[in-house]
């Protein structure tokens, strides 16, 4: 099955499913952006369980149906966008998809997660400030972490002022309300809208203090010995131990061409050698299962 989001001249965004046998009719001559006459579909109420667009219907493709290009529509907005403030977003439920707007007041050194099944993902964590002068942590996950993630690390970093506009994010409860991004989440760097501007202009007006870039380390780091293996976590202090170098330097070495190494070049000289580790243990419950958390607390040669 497959499935794509349509938005029509009235900025009503649909979701169109086709299953198995349409996969090869109609999947590989969809194109994001392009514009579409939809034909001949099956109309049902949308099942707001799988389904979080703001239309009460749903348009399943059968055989019968007809999926034509046609010539762009002006009148058709590519971004359709139902900002929420962010002040409001405390009272959302759990898993609600919402828009929002907001300028990236921090952002964090990427950081990379292991999942249960073993898979790692890389993630950002960065903040954001709106007019409501609420600031809500938002994480982006994954593919976008590499490429709407690295690109706000960088403007954070040279202290440029960013918008970050959100399509359908996820509020999730993680130390309070977190914005989440997932494969429909859509991530505008500086969007040309009107809300961009007004936010632009009520933040250079009222927000006169300079956000200094302030980079800490968290790293997960896998030790080894001659019984079995262990993952631990790496804080500022420990990381700093261990690498011989603060974050802020080794983040600096991403950016300057003149440099004698890299940062990979300085993770790989720490590799496969002889350390004291001082540990400590915690237990914390995650998704009702209960996990040992190790920490590094301090590195010693």
């Amino acid at each position: 099955m497959f499935s794509f989001d349509v938005i029509d001249s009235e900025g009503t965004k649909t979701r169109v499913s086709g299953f198995n046998n349409m996969v090869d009719a109609h999947y590989a001559n969809i194109d994001i952006g392009a514009t579409y006459k939809i034909s001949g579909g099956v109309v049902k109420s949308a099942n707001k369980i799988y389904n979080k667009l703001n239309s009460g219907i749903e348009i399943t493709l059968v055989p019968e149906s007809l999926v034509n290009p046609c010539e762009d529509d002006p009148s058709i907005p590519k971004n359709h966008f139902s900002f929420m403030p962010i002040n409001e977003i405390l009272e959302q439920r759990n898993n609600s998809v919402i828009d929002v707007i907001g300028v990236v007041i921090c952002v964090e050194p990427s950081s990379t997660i292991r999942r249960r099944d073993g898979t790692e993902v890389i993630r950002h964590t960065i903040k954001l400030l709106d007019m409501s002068q609420t600031t809500i942590e938002v994480t982006i996950w994954g593919a976008p972490s590499k490429t709407e993630g690295v690109q706000l690390q960088q403007k954070y970093y040279l202290q440029e002022t960013t918008i970050l506009a959100i399509k359908s994010g996820r509020v999730c409860e993680y130390n309070g309300k977190v914005l989440s991004t997932s494969s429909n989440t859509h991530l505008i760097l500086n969007p040309t809208i009107l809300e961009a501007n007004k936010l632009r202009t009520w933040f250079d007006q009222n927000v006169s203090d300079t956000h200094e870039p302030s980079v800490k380390y968290i790293v997960q780091i896998k030790l080894e010995d001659h019984t079995d293996t262990l993952w631990a976590i790496a804080f500022d202090e420990g990381a700093t131990q261990l690498l011989s170098m603060p974050g802020e330097m080794l983040y600096k070495l991403q950016f300057d061409p003149d440099a004698e190494s890299d940062t990979k070049e300085v993770i790989k000289s720490v590799l496969n050698k002889q350390y004291i580790f001082k540990l400590t243990y915690k237990k914390e419950k995650y998704n009702e299962e209960e996990r040992l958390k190790v920490t590094i607390t301090r590195v010693e040669k």
